[in-house]
């Protein structure tokens, strides 16, 4: 699979512009409607990117941030819960995983809880071993057929040659180290 340099690479999903981070199936939600508390607790997001909610239904929340989540339960309660206030937190982001292959020091796959960069991923999987050339590469998936593969040599960031500072990992993303 040929590779583009990473200053190439579109901006992600995972997170919107703000930095909020966008749920994905795995996640947990821990869901507080004020004015019924029978509503309030804890739930996962299915497979599909939806939740089971009492009163509603099925609600797709895949790629929305809680804020947004919290905004489309208050829109879809209102027939049954006259206030209703709902609060989203405490996303457990069991969907923002990554995986660490080649020389890195500590491969597999890393459950990350908040926007991290390359950098930091880099630090996560303990740095490179002894015999890295420096070649890192990112596998990224955009859709089922559009995977794309981009590259950097990681001497050159340590030496401030490429920026890695503003280039965030996504879910599900692949870094190789050669």
């Amino acid at each position: 699979m040929p590779s583009d340099d990473i200053q190439s690479m579109p901006k992600g999903s995972t997170f919107d512009r703000s930095g909020d981070y966008k749920v994905g199936p795995a996640d947990q939600l821990t869901i507080k409607v004020y004015g019924d508390e029978s509503l309030s607790g804890p739930y996962v997001v299915g497979p599909s990117g939806t939740i089971q909610f009492p009163l509603v239904g099925t609600v797709p929340v895949h790629g929305l941030t809680q804020i947004q989540i919290s905004q489309r339960l208050e829109q879809l309660l209102k027939p049954y819960v006259k206030t209703a206030k709902v609060i989203v937190s405490g996303a457990n982001a069991q969907s923002f995983r990554v995986y660490f292959s080649g020389e890195f020091a500590s491969k597999g796959i890393k459950d990350l809880a908040s926007k991290t960069s390359i950098l930091q991923a880099i630090v996560l999987a303990g740095g490179l071993t002894d015999f890295a050339t420096g070649k890192i590469y990112i596998v990224r998936r955009y859709s089922d057929n559009d995977v794309k593969r981009f590259r950097f040599y990681y001497p050159d960031a340590l030496r401030g040659k490429s920026s890695l500072d503003f280039i965030y990992l996504e879910r599900d993303d692949i870094l190789i180290a050669e």
